[in-house]
């Protein structure tokens, strides 16, 4: 019995001992992260330029965390680093070119390229290597950057690292050490496996810190504690063992970013949450209440306020499910009542209703095929709500139904637009035809990037321009709220700004701006919005959202009868 006790603590202390970190290791996961983001995203070296830095970033993980004390990290970091950036310096000294017959070289972003994969289709951001990567003749003549990046680590280690270096037209300079380089990519080559480790695991952190802190183009709207945020990420996911518990870390790392466009996935990561509850719910008077129920529930009505959720108050449970989602308050709460629905297939879960019913439920449905019933209000496309109301659901209608229906809806005088959901593609031919923009002001801004830390930053402004191709002559009122999201808010945005329409409902999510996809380690890809996008005014969007000129929810009594408030609203404003 005691042989047994001993065992157990020895196992005990030998698990604790192997995934937990000292803070030495810390330190030097942080300096390795740093120096890691600068020179593969800024240094314009042939070397840095044709590595696989997924690979580096976890075989240097290893090696940085094997160093014993600091005089072998230091050491470690240059065998790491000189290979790709001969011209770097551990000692605060500049390396200097004898520019004399060479072309400078410097990364040249628009947002952020290296490592982007297109996304539904479309690339939109890309990085070059001016003098290397272009068709145009080689330029010299000045370069308006600084040449130069300092970066400061721990233990007074300070290094000057060129973020312009120059070639000859055949390679970048200086060439040296070559064969040490060489022996580094086999090494690379011959540990680096896709197989998850807890080096995928870190090197992930670092990727992404360095991604955000670089590129990220809404720095300024945030309070970020880089040192804190990069500290904490690695500290999590030091101790992930699989791949589903890295997945939890890496959602709950790019929460506090607040973009609603990120989202983390991996390839061989099979989605076992796609089975949901058989009711749905919605927050209404700052209560979790139910407002759809499928055909095989009983014992449960419409309106039926929830109180606790498996023995949690529901604020408790929707807390645990949005701490994973990234996004504005408004965004973040929808998108937790989804996920709150959501489970593997045959879980239970146990609801406490106000009235002191207690009755279990079991996730039986798919979510995907189901979405009608969970996420939106109405499968109606077009209804006539009386001899003079045309309503249109833009989550349904599609190209070929808009212009079927094109003669009924210029004949209509007063319209319902209901964008509670995402656009469908009729929305575009409504645009085309029926909207021509009037308004000059660009709201999308795609920065240009050569130096880190966002620094010299310019903004490459554009905008919709959507010219008359026919005429629509009617009073208009448009419905959203927070699930209206990225292309939904820029058809709001964009109808708001031309004023053809009255906006009805909540404010909107607040994340716009074309995705950007970035493979990561072991494949991991995450989604994250590249570009800013603020309002026609020149205002802050970013979690703002666009605002509705009136603001009208939905109310428990009008659940219980059926009713829509938003719509009922609608048609009183356009009978006014």
């Amino acid at each position: 019995m005691m042989k047994n006790t001993y065992l157990f603590i020895f196992f005990l202390l030998f698990s604790l001992f192997s995934y937990s970190q000292t803070s030495f290791e810390l330190q030097k996961l942080k300096d390795f992260a740093k120096l890691y983001g600068i020179v593969r995203y800024f240094h314009p070296s042939d070397e840095a330029a044709e590595l696989d830095w997924n690979a580096f970033g976890a075989y240097g993980v290893e090696e940085i965390l094997k160093t014993k004390n600091q005089q072998e990290f230091e050491k470690k970091l240059k065998e790491l680093f000189i290979p790709i950036a001969p011209s770097l310096s551990f000692k605060g000294k500049k390396y200097h070119w004898n520019t004399l017959h060479l072309y400078p070289v410097y990364w040249i972003h628009n947002g952020l390229g290296l490592g982007s994969i297109p996304y539904k289709g479309i690339k939109t951001y890309f990085s070059s290597r001016f003098n290397k990567d272009t068709l145009n003749s080689l330029k010299r003549g000045p370069v308006n950057m600084n040449p130069y990046y300092t970066l400061n680590l721990s233990n007074n280690i300070t290094l000057t690292i060129p973020i312009i270096v120059y070639t000859n037209g055949n390679h970048t300079l200086p060439v040296k050490d070559s064969q040490h380089f060489n022996q580094m990519v086999k090494k690379i080559n011959k540990v680096y496996l896709t197989d998850f480790d807890r080096n995928i695991s870190l090197v992930n952190i670092i990727i992404i810190w360095n991604i955000f802190r670089h590129f990220y183009p809404y720095q300024k709207e945030i309070e970020i504690n880089w040192n804190k945020i990069l500290e904490s990420g690695l500290k999590e996911a030091y101790s992930n063992k699989t791949e589903n518990d890295h997945l939890l870390t890496l959602k709950k790392f790019t929460a506090v970013f607040q973009d609603g466009h990120i989202k983390i996935s991996n390839s061989k990561i099979k989605d076992l949450d796609d089975y949901a509850l058989p009711v749905s719910w919605k927050w209404i008077e700052n209560q979790l209440v139910v407002n759809k129920i499928m055909n095989s529930v009983t014992g449960i009505e419409k309106g039926d306020i929830i109180q606790k959720i498996n023995g949690q108050t529901v604020k408790n449970y929707m807390d645990s499910t949005g701490q994973y989602i990234s996004g504005s308050k408004q965004w973040r709460q929808w998108a937790a009542l989804q996920e709150g629905l959501k489970g593997s297939k045959g879980s239970k879960i146990t609801l406490l209703f106000n009235d002191g019913k207690k009755i279990e439920l079991s996730r039986e449905y798919l979510y995907q095929k189901n979405q009608n019933f969970y996420s939106r209000e109405d499968t109606i496309m077009f209804k006539e709500l009386n001899s003079n109301i045309l309503y249109l659901n833009l989550d349904k209608i599609t190209k070929y139904q808009f212009y079927q229906q094109y003669d009924k809806i210029k004949s209509f005088h007063k319209i319902i637009l209901d964008l509670r959901g995402y656009p469908n593609k009729g929305v575009r031919e409504m645009l085309t035809n029926f909207f021509p923009n009037k308004f000059f002001n660009d709201v999308f801004f795609k920065p240009l990037i050569k130096e880190p830390e966002l620094r010299g930053v310019e903004w490459k402004g554009g905008r919709w321009l959507y010219k008359l191709t026919d005429s629509l002559l009617a009073k208009i009122v448009l419905l959203v709220d927070e699930r209206c999201i990225s292309y939904a808010e820029s058809v709001t945005s964009y109808l708001k700004e031309n004023k053809f329409v009255t906006i009805l409902g909540h404010s909107t999510a607040g994340a716009n701006g074309n995705v950007n996809r970035i493979k990561l380690a072991d494949n991991f890809f995450m989604t994250f919005t590249g570009m800013k996008v603020k309002n026609p005014d020149g205002s802050q969007f970013f979690t703002k959202g666009v605002q509705p000129d009136i603001y009208i929810d939905y109310t428990i009594e009008g659940i219980k009868q059926g009713k829509d408030p938003f719509i009922e609203k609608a048609v009183e404003v356009l009978n006014k």
